[in-house]
């Protein structure tokens, strides 16, 4: 008996066709602007939709996780695993090529 394989195992999850990273920084753009910007409802609505489509205009067309990259490449988010944006250097003297 044979089972039909979906053609796309790897898809990421979208709720409302934002990635969760994206629904995360969306959330966290609404909160800060209530909390230190604006006092209505309606100003803080305007500028967090704003902000949604200006991240799917940037994320249009490239690949999922996109904004998790971004972040590591302006050195905002580390990734374990994956090498730092700025060259690190090494030498056998302690203290003499690190640059963190």
């Amino acid at each position: 008996m044979w089972v039909e394989c979906p053609t796309e195992l790897d898809k990421p999850v979208l709720v409302f066709g934002f990635e969760v990273e994206d629904l995360g920084a969306i959330c966290g753009v609404m909160i800060m602007t209530g909390m230190f910007l604006f006092e209505g409802f309606a100003p803080v609505l305007i500028v967090t939709l704003a902000f949604a489509l200006f991240l799917k205009r940037l994320k249009k067309g490239k690949a999922p996780g996109v904004l998790l990259h971004m972040a590591h490449r302006w050195d905002i988010v580390r990734m374990p695993g994956v090498l730092p944006v700025r060259e690190v250097g090494y030498s056998p003297v302690a203290g003499e090529g690190e640059e963190y």
